[in-house]
């Protein structure tokens, strides 16, 4: 072993403490390090503070921060070495392919580029050594191609997504990406753990510019863009932001630094700070606050109210149903906000024409209502028109199973259940639990209602969908919710646009281990932003974008 080690980050604690010997370190340097697990990767990420942290005597404390700087140096400058070849080979072998044979890619530059401490981007020049400025940089600057040649399963990564004509990244593959760019980061970032937050922007665009396939795209005037927001989004936070935050974790740093271009200091957990914390507001994008309206007669409600207590569904009497609801909307919302109502029993208790009106017609028109930016064709628009395919489709490509189903609407529902990868990381519970409080499958002659009475009430708090027939051959479809059975009809589409819906009317909470698959529906196909921020998850995100890249790939539709 020598100084020249591209691939040091790999190293177990074994390897590291034969190196340091070889380099005369003793047993109290060595004993220490490996006492500590300090392995190749994060041998290479100690900071002054940590190492004098170790009681090394003044000597050796001072021969290993030199090794540090020596090694991140050498490592650095192979790298280049490495990344160069690669890329001059590829230039030849587009050269003899000739003009127009379509090898040519923006993603892979083949010159040389530093980075000089002015900013200014030059080609074939070693950049000039400073320790004191903070390096700006632009993406251009940023090589992640180079990054990941640097590494063993980064080399891998970039051969497959070449010998998949770049058209997709694997999950896993994202991830080692999004290590090895961080890894980078606070490698060669004079602020360690805390980059600011122009470098994060920066290092997230350069993956987009590398991998487009892992971008969001954007169509505006006829024109296609990716952009890198699930990586970095400085509310959001993104990939890059959760690894940091892991890699301080790991690493044990106790500080948190404020963003130092506003002259901030370090300050301790625990201790307090003048600086004034932001608040936050929740916000429901596009639903109706009943503040802003005219507060209704309270006599001429309640009239109202008990002539839909009394009157049962029919043919002649639906229309006024329909009309006496539209009038008590507001008187409803305002009964819920006095917390008149403990569970949706006492909503349905109520307002009974709930259950028996069309099939949950008066739950959709009330959900329209709420929220009148929604579009009650959003499911079929932006989810059955766009997904389905791209979902069987990654499902092959996972080797997943996909189920046998007459019902696309219904199969497409559990895939996206099957392959999300934000309910799928959630391992307290089996996918056939989680269906289970999706969608539960019964016999043609099974009574519902005294199913839904015997139902564990903690298995099925909130409102799910009892399937009469099976998955293969799915005949109807009925809402429970608290023990109450409202029959829905033969479609899934409006089943479940009457489930999602029942969630915001009878003000429940989604599903202990299914809040992350309604949330996806909830930012994507309805678009009504309940979450923090009103941002988008990053996970969410990326599953989008790889069923959208897949359905735009010819490979797959091959």
């Amino acid at each position: 072993m020598d100084e020249n080690c591209t691939g040091m980050n790999m190293w177990s604690a074994n390897e590291v403490e034969s190196f340091l010997k070889s380099k005369g370190f003793g047993e109290n340097v060595t004993e220490i390090l490996k006492g500590n697990e300090i392995d190749g990767e994060s041998f290479l990420l100690l900071n002054d503070a940590e190492v004098a942290s170790m009681g090394f005597k003044i000597g050796p404390a001072a021969k290993l921060r030199r090794l540090l700087e020596v090694l991140r140096s050498n490592n650095s400058s192979n790298t280049q070495k490495q990344v160069n070849e690669v890329f001059n080979q590829r230039r030849e072998t587009d050269s003899s392919a000739g003009p127009g044979d379509g090898c040519e890619d923006e993603s892979f530059p083949v010159k040389t580029c530093y980075l000089q401490p002015n900013n200014n981007l030059v080609t074939d020049k070693p950049p000039i050594s400073t320790a004191s400025s903070q390096q700006v940089l632009r993406w251009d600057n940023v090589n992640v191609i180079e990054i990941l040649n640097g590494d063993k399963l980064g080399r891998q990564i970039v051969k497959n997504f070449i010998e998949n004509n770049e058209a997709f990244i694997t999950h896993e593959e994202r991830e080692k990406i999004v290590q090895l760019v961080c890894l980078h980061m606070v490698t060669v970032d004079s602020l360690k753990f805390f980059p600011l937050t122009e470098t994060k922007h920066l290092y997230a665009e350069a993956i987009i510019k590398s991998f487009p396939c892992l971008g969001t795209k954007v169509i505006s005037e006829g024109k296609v863009t990716y952009t890198h927001e699930v990586f970095y989004d400085q509310v959001a936070g993104g990939y890059i932001e959760n690894k940091l935050k892991d890699m301080r974790r790991t690493a044990g740093i106790r500080k948190r630094k404020l963003n130092v271009s506003s002259n901030s200091i370090e300050i301790e957990r625990g201790e307090t700070s003048t600086v004034q914390k932001k608040v936050r507001v929740k916000q429901t994008n596009g639903a109706v606050s009943v503040e802003c309206k005219i507060m209704p007669d309270e006599e001429m409600m309640q009239s109202m109210v008990m002539w839909l207590r009394t009157h049962s569904s029919s043919v002649s009497n639906t229309p006024k149903i329909v009309n006496y609801m539209e009038e008590t909307f507001v008187y409803r919302e305002i009964q819920q906000n006095k917390n008149k109502f403990q569970c949706a029993s006492d909503v349905l208790k109520e307002y009974p024409r709930y259950v028996d009106v069309e099939e949950g017609l008066l739950i959709l028109q009330d959900f329209k209502r709420k929220y009148p930016a929604s579009d009650p064709a959003a499911l079929n628009k932006k989810f059955l028109s766009k997904f389905p395919s791209s979902l069987v489709k990654l499902a092959k490509r996972k080797g997943e199973s996909i189920p046998k189903c007459s019902d696309e609407c219904l199969r497409s529902l559990v895939l996206t259940l099957q392959l999300l990868p934000s309910v799928n990381n959630v391992k307290k519970a089996s996918f056939d639990s989680k269906l289970g409080c999706l969608f539960l499958f019964v016999k043609e002659n099974e009574c519902i209602s005294t199913l839904a009475e015997k139902k564990d009430s903690t298995y099925h708090k909130q409102p799910f969908l009892v399937v009469t027939g099976t998955m293969e051959h799915p005949i109807s479809f009925n809402l429970v919710i608290d023990k109450t059975v409202i029959p829905l009809g033969c479609e899934c589409s409006r089943a479940f646009n009457v489930l999602f819906a029942s969630f915001f009317i009878f003000r429940l909470e989604y599903p202990k281990y299914l809040d992350k698959f309604f949330i996806f529906f909830e930012q994507f196909v309805f678009e009504i932003f309940l979450s923090k921020n009103n941002k988008i998850s990053a996970s969410n995100q990326n599953f989008v974008n790889v069923l959208e890249h897949i359905a735009g790939d010819e490979a797959f539709n091959s």
